[in-house]
């Protein structure tokens, strides 16, 4: 019996020990992929503020084009 636990508790040690080598593993891979994963976070935002107020930014793009053709039409004729 107590060589059982004995076994026991040293593939627990080894466990453990495999296991704080995979957290520092995975706390590597994830500082890599940290900043690419936060610029398509950052993408994923604009695409849904962009699909949430799509009528509003037309509103917006389509006074700006006609403030644009305004102002540059009389500048070309004088």
């Amino acid at each position: 019996m107590k060589k059982r636990l004995a076994d026991l508790a040293e593939r627990r040690r080894q466990l453990l020990a495999e296991i704080a080598g995979q957290r520092m593993e995975v706390s590597e891979i994830s500082r890599d992929w940290q900043k690419p994963l936060s610029l398509v976070d950052s993408g994923l935002k604009v695409v849904g503020f962009i699909h949430r107020h799509f009528g509003v930014l037309t509103g917006i793009a389509g006074l700006l084009a006609f403030r644009r053709k305004a102002t540059v039409e009389p500048a070309q004729k004088g």
